[in-house]
């Protein structure tokens, strides 16, 4: 039969100081062990503060540490505008510049190529004004919905501003045609993508009158049996059978 060695767990307990770990060394093998592991580290390579918050932190987190004027950003690209997406995100930061009282929450964007462009424009924000400003490249869909909890306003393109947020009664500053057709509720603010009418969306959803008059809103997406109902006319199409043979039309090109 082999000997059986036994490793005892110093991990990080000797606090970087060698004599507090020599000492447990001789600790260990007065308890019989034959081995002991220790764990060294860097704080700075495990710790930032751009590190994100893990979900439990994101759900005990108050208001008041994130501030009253703290807002979230979600902008994607576009592609059948006039405007190209970074011209379209230059005028959305522009207003986040000129708003020095705002505290930003900035998710990134996809990674085709004017995502990667907004992206680089967010972290050269970030950068400019980490006082004020942190990014996540992504929240997860727990965390986003935690966040929205905690954030005064959320601002950009994204379908969230228009599907999930109005169930927490907070406004939605929607820029742009990305959502254009979709039903919204009071609680969304829809603008142009020039910067004049960014800012004038946005000081009408930071109005108290506003915020006031969506405290009880409802949210036109949220139901207690949508998911069921989505369900059921899946399965009728499933049990009705789905035609999947192309279809062909004969075109008088003559």
């Amino acid at each position: 039969m082999k000997r059986v060695y036994i490793i005892a767990e110093a991990g990080v307990n000797h606090n970087g100081d060698i004599n507090i770990a020599k000492r447990l060394v001789d600790t260990a093998k007065e308890a019989g062990a034959d081995i002991v592991k220790f764990q060294t580290f860097l704080a700075d390579n495990l710790a930032s503060k751009y590190a994100q918050k893990a979900e439990y932190q994101l759900h005990t987190t108050n208001k008041k540490e994130f501030g009253e004027n703290t807002v979230l950003v979600t902008y994607h690209p576009v592609t059948l505008e006039n405007q190209s997406s970074a011209e379209q995100f230059y005028n959305l930061l522009k207003v986040l510049e000129s708003r020095t009282e705002l505290h930003i929450i900035f998710t990134k964007t996809n990674s085709d190529t004017d995502g990667r462009i907004i992206n680089r424009m967010i972290d050269a924000f970030v950068a400019k004004n980490n006082d004020r400003s942190i990014v996540y490249t992504s929240l997860g869909q727990t965390r986003y919905l935690s966040v929205l909890k905690y954030v005064s306003m959320v601002i950009g393109n994204s379908s969230s501003g228009i599907i999930e947020v109005p169930s927490f009664h907070i406004p939605t500053v929607d820029i742009g045609d990305r959502q254009r057709g979709r039903i919204a509720s009071d609680s969304v603010v829809h603008c142009k993508t020039d910067a004049e009418g960014i800012n004038h969306a946005f000081s009408k959803a930071m109005q108290k009158y506003f915020r006031e008059s969506i405290k009880n809103i409802k949210n036109p997406y949220e139901g207690k049996s949508t998911s069921a109902e989505i369900v059921d006319i899946i399965k009728q199409y499933l049990q009705n059978g789905i035609d999947l043979k192309k279809k062909f039309y004969d075109l008088d090109i003559g």
